[in-house]
Parts: structure tokens; C-alpha cells; sequence
């Protein structure tokens, strides 16, 4: 109709960006997620190679490795072929690292059960003080190659600091489970031999 003007729809503006820009941009998001992902990856490697230290020390049951991985010390050949103890329940422990996170180890550790050995030995002999370390290690050692192999899964905290690893191999935990649950067993009879000590002293006091 005459008189009216149409009304054109605005437009949307383009927002135009130099295509020079543009592969800038793509370089440096590019450049950034491949650095992190190399320094992940690089960090994964390194802290599972150190995490494997103590794998192949078990696995070639090498007593001095061992020490050295979780008291990180360095101890005499002739202290460790002493601990004949230690050689007798880590003869069946075998470890696998599962995963490695930025803080925690998961190792996946299979021992043989010794957790019940102190009450198995009470049922046939009653007197184990009149037992020498000979034969307690003796007897250790056969328990741990009949008894049931298990396996679970410990977590380890580790830090490095300085380019160094450090694992928390010393957690009750972890030495727990590498030993089949002989400290569980030690630490259960031992408190239970103090029960009994405290027990007997009451007795005496109150005749």
C-alpha cells in the first residue's frame, strides 16, 4: 500500500574472525591439552616404575631389597639372612600394582593366611614358651606353605618431593597384608597374653 514503508528484519551480525586468529587459538588449546596430557603420562610412568621397585623385589625374594623399599635403609646382607622369620612369610607373597593415582598406590597383594597360626598352635601344643626361635620359624614356615593363599587390594600413599619417591610401606596396613596378617595374629595373642598377665596379678592381689 502507498504510504507504508516495509520494515526490512534486522540482521544478525556475523562476528567475523581472522581465520590467522583462529589457527592461533587451535595451536595454543592444542599445545596446552598435549603438554598436560605428556606430563600426566610422563608422571604415570615414572611413579609406576618406582611403584614396581617393590613388586620385583618380592617376586625375586630379595630380603635386602625389600628393607631397603620400606624402611629405606640400607641393612647388612648378614641382618637380613638372619630374619629368617620375614624370609619364611614373605616366601608365598607375590604383589601387582592395580592402579596409580597422584596420591595413592593400589596394590593388589596375595599372601599366604597365617592370621589364625598362634590358634592353630595352641590346639596342639599349649606351651609355646618352652619353644626355641629355631623352631618357631620352623613352624611359621610350614604353616605359611600350607595355608590358603588370599589376595586383597591395599592402598599406599606416596609423595615425591625433589624428584624423589616415597611410599608409606611402613603403614600397619600394608605390612599386614604382606605378611599373610601375622601382626593381626602376633598383635591379638599378645594382647591376649597381657589380659591374662594383668588377670593373674588381680589374683594375687586380692588373695
Amino acid at each position: 500500500e502507498k504510504g507504508k514503508v516495509k520494515s526490512t528484519p534486522p540482521q544478525k551480525r556475523k562476528l567475523k574472525i581472522p581465520f590467522r586468529v583462529v589457527c592461533v587459538c587451535l595451536v595454543i588449546v592444542v599445545a596446552v591439552f598435549t603438554g598436560i596430557f605428556v606430563i600426566n603420562r610422563n608422571v604415570s610412568e615414572e611413579t609406576k616404575k618406582d611403584a614396581e621397585i617393590i613388586v620385583n623385589a618380592f617376586k625375586q625374594k630379595d630380603m635386602i631389597a625389600i628393607t631397603q623399599c620400606i624402611y629405606g635403609e640400607s641393612v647388612a646382607g648378614e641382618e637380613i639372612d638372619s630374619s629368617k622369620l620375614m624370609r619364611a612369610l614373605f616366601e608365598e607373597t607375590d604383589l601387582e600394582v592395580v592402579s596409580v593415582t597422584k596420591s595413592t598406590i593400589t596394590y593388589a597383594i596375595t599372601a599366604a593366611d597365617v592370621s589364625q597360626v598362634f590358634n592353630d598352635w595352641f590346639k596342639e601344643e599349649p606351651n609355646l614358651d618352652e619353644i626355641d626361635d629355631a623352631e618357631f620359624v620352623s613352624h611359621i614356615a610350614e604353616y605359611s606353605k600350607q595355608a590358603e593363599l588370599k589376595m586383597e587390594k591395599v592402598k599406599v600413599p606416596y609423595d615425591i618431593e625433589n624428584n624423589v619417591f616415597s611410599a608409606e610401606y611402613t603403614s600397619f596396613e600394608f605390612l599386614d597384608a604382606v605378611t599373610g596378617h601375622f601382626l593381626s595374629a602376633y598383635e591379638e595373642q599378645y594382647t591376649s597374653m597381657m589380659d591374662g598377665y594383668r588377670e593373674a596379678l588381680g589374683e594375687e592381689d586380692a588373695t
